[in-house]
């Protein structure tokens, strides 16, 4: 595949049939009795990434000068053609990530083929999971909560007289606040002031809603108290003066580049592993945080470690009283604030 070519074929480029086809597949049932497809089962992340996997599949038909216009995207759906996809882009992912990309894939044009079983596709799934076995994990680096707690703080300190100066004071409370809040990434670099980063007479929280939420539930994270004098001046100091070197204008998102933009979550996972890596010798990934929160709640709070799960918003499968997990969920994180705030200077 060429540099120049897309690995996906946008929605609005799809032909018009294809369109409908997968808007009708994604619908909810109307009434309790009405039959509903796989993909529409699936969480909104979930169809969002069968959608990116079925604009793979349709990019590489156009690559091999299929018109998808034309053709009927069953038809063309043969065990010989799909192998070949999938061959492809084990050239640019890892056997697991094809595996995943060819489970949604094959759930959507059961959905949208009227039905269509494809019955090679459980032998060529099968395939494809044993091949993904042999995918060694990479190792991640993982530090202590407390060590990346004060990595951020400590790269907060100094005057704000240069612009590196200011990126590295955003790198720093992105980081911090990540340790203390470690949600997912694509929520945190996604914050907006006065709908997700909201204060009170208590202090400071992140208030994500469900529909926002991998796990569809609510999700609430307290600030600590020692960053509040740094979210203060980052928010009337630091993050007025990014905003004003771009031509975007006012946003409400909380993380701002270089150039006075919103970033995207990609951006937001590159400050942080750069300044991991130049504290800790090895990059943190932001997902790591999450691991890092878990087990620096059960070393130093032993009895406590079986609400690791709750700390992270996870509804343990042995867990099964909703409001008993929210409850737990928000005293663990105080509780782990209080922790890394007890743990800020070294004994």
């Amino acid at each position: 595949m060429s540099s120049g070519t897309s690995l996906s074929l946008t929605f609005n480029d799809w032909p018009a049939k294809l369109q409908e086809n997968w808007n009708s597949a994604i619908a909810p049932a109307i009434e309790a009795f009405d039959d509903q497809t796989r993909v529409a089962t699936w969480g909104y992340r979930t169809q969002q990434q069968a959608r990116l996997s079925l604009g793979r599949w349709l990019q590489w038909l156009v690559d091999q000068g299929i018109d998808i216009g034309q053709a009927d995207i069953m038809a063309s759906t043969t065990e010989e053609e799909l192998t070949r996809f999938f061959l492809s882009e084990l050239n640019r992912a890892k056997f697991g990530s094809v595996r995943n990309t060819a489970v949604q894939l094959v759930g959507v044009l059961q959905s949208i083929g009227s039905g269509v079983a494809l019955p090679f596709a459980p032998g060529l799934l099968r395939r494809l999971r044993r091949h993904s076995r042999r995918d060694v994990p990479a190792a991640r680096h993982i530090e202590h909560g407390r060590t990346l707690y004060r990595a951020g703080l400590e790269a907060m300190e100094g005057e704000l007289e240069t612009g590196e100066a200011l990126e590295r004071f955003r790198n720093g409370l992105c980081v911090a606040l990540l340790a203390a809040a470690p949600m997912r990434i694509k929520n945190f670099a996604e914050i907006e002031i006065d709908r997700h980063l909201l204060q009170d007479a208590s202090g400071w929280i992140i208030h994500l809603n469900a529909t926002e939420t991998k796990t569809r539930r609510p999700d609430r994270w307290p600030v600590p108290k020692t960053l509040e004098r740094q979210m203060a001046c980052y928010l009337e100091d630091v993050r007025p003066v990014l905003i004003q070197r771009g031509r975007a204008g006012s946003t409400h998102r909380l993380w701002i580049g270089k150039r006075g933009e919103p970033v995207s979550d990609q951006t937001v996972r590159k400050w942080i592993k750069e300044l991991t890596a130049k504290k800790f010798g090895d990059a943190v990934l932001p997902h790591s945080f999450r691991h890092a929160a878990a087990v620096t709640l059960t070393l130093e709070r032993p009895t406590k470690a079986v609400e690791a799960a709750a700390l992270l918003g996870h509804a343990s499968s042995q867990t099964t009283e909703k409001h008993y997990i929210l409850q737990k969920e928000m005293r663990s994180r105080v509780e782990f604030l209080e922790l890394l705030e007890a743990l800020r200077s070294p004994k």
